[in-house]
């Protein structure tokens, strides 16, 4: 967020014949890609996780190797990373 990446906001992620994927922030600076998916109320949900982590894996096959994801709960005020 220091204005050092380039941010991709709410972008389609195409991959063969898999659906169509939209996280809603991508940053990319040099070889690292972050993505985040905002969610808004007061629960966690493991299909939230699940959901992140098929955005990494789809990066992945992009080439990107230095990947990273989190989970933003605005409601709860909480960061979690997503592996």
């Amino acid at each position: 967020y220091d204005g050092s990446a380039t941010v991709l906001n709410v972008i389609s992620i195409l991959f063969g014949e898999e659906p169509e994927q939209r996280p809603d922030r991508v940053m990319i600076k040099n070889d690292q890609v972050t993505i985040i998916d905002y969610k808004f109320g007061e629960n966690r949900n493991e299909q939230y996780f699940r959901q992140v982590h098929n955005y990494l894996e789809l990066i992945r096959r992009m080439g990107y190797r230095n990947v990273s994801g989190y989970l933003w709960y605005f409601e709860l005020g909480q960061i979690e990373e997503v592996s």
